[in-house]
């Protein structure tokens, strides 16, 4: 089969602790993985022999959020002082000098790998796949609120063509599930806001509701790309 014109994103998947911060760190194994996307990568195994190109993250979110703009240093920000489950990471605040080396060792690099994405000219769209929990946790505004079970996000149409998300959404609730929301409660983060600028991106976000396994959800979503694709004529 010939390779989908998309590209795949997967930033959230990551369980490693930087170095730099290893004797700093308060987060439990349990921690480090709750703040991440849970289950990304087993949904991506089942894209990836399909897709284009694919930029995986080993860095655990908690640490670096390459969701995240290079100056946001807020408590959800690049690197974080919380989880988003409210949950303390570090034992003392962070001197500028390791906050710079995770970002020139970890964030820098992914970015760079990202705009590589816009260089090759069989690649039409690209994805930025993650999972929420299935309650928006303490630091969302919606806090406690059960979120849908798949949301696309385009930064309000301004990283992706409207009639793009909005086919996109249409084979979504015929192929993956009929409750999904287009740029709610999630339009996109920084990498899709960012490198919106160089192509298509669109942000995907896949409940942790089990309604059905890891997997499942995978295949649901390769064939929901593999008929946008014809039907887009990417």
């Amino acid at each position: 089969m010939k390779p989908l014109p998309i590209a795949l994103s997967l930033p959230h998947a990551g369980l490693d602790t930087p170095p730099e911060v290893r004797h700093l760190s308060l987060l439990s194994p349990e921690d480090i993985q709750k703040d991440g996307d849970e289950g990304s990568r087993d949904m991506a195994m089942r894209l990836c022999p399909y897709v284009g190109d694919f930029s995986e993250a080993t860095v655990a979110r908690a640490f670096v959020d390459l969701n995240r703009k290079e100056g946001d240093l807020s408590r959800d920000g690049i690197v974080k002082t919380h989880t988003c489950w409210d949950v303390p990471i570090y034992n003392k605040p962070l001197p500028p000098g390791v906050i710079d080396t995770l970002i020139t060792t970890w964030h820098r690099p992914y970015h760079a790998r990202l705009s590589q994405f816009a260089r090759q000219p069989a690649l039409r769209l690209a994805l930025d796949l993650h999972t929420m929990a299935e309650k928006a946790p303490p630091i969302s505004e919606d806090a406690g609120t059960r979120r849908p079970r798949l949301c696309l996000g385009n930064a309000h149409h301004s990283a992706s063509p409207k009639a793009w998300i909005e086919t996109l959404a249409e084979l979504a609730a015929r192929y993956v599930d009929p409750e999904v929301h287009i740029n709610t409660p999630f339009s996109g983060g920084w990498i899709t806001r960012c490198h919106g600028r160089e192509m298509p991106w669109i942000q995907v976000e896949v409940s942790r509701e089990p309604w059905v396994s890891w997997e499942e959800k995978g295949e649901a979503i390769l064939e929901l790309m593999q008929r946008f694709a014809e039907v887009i004529h990417l």
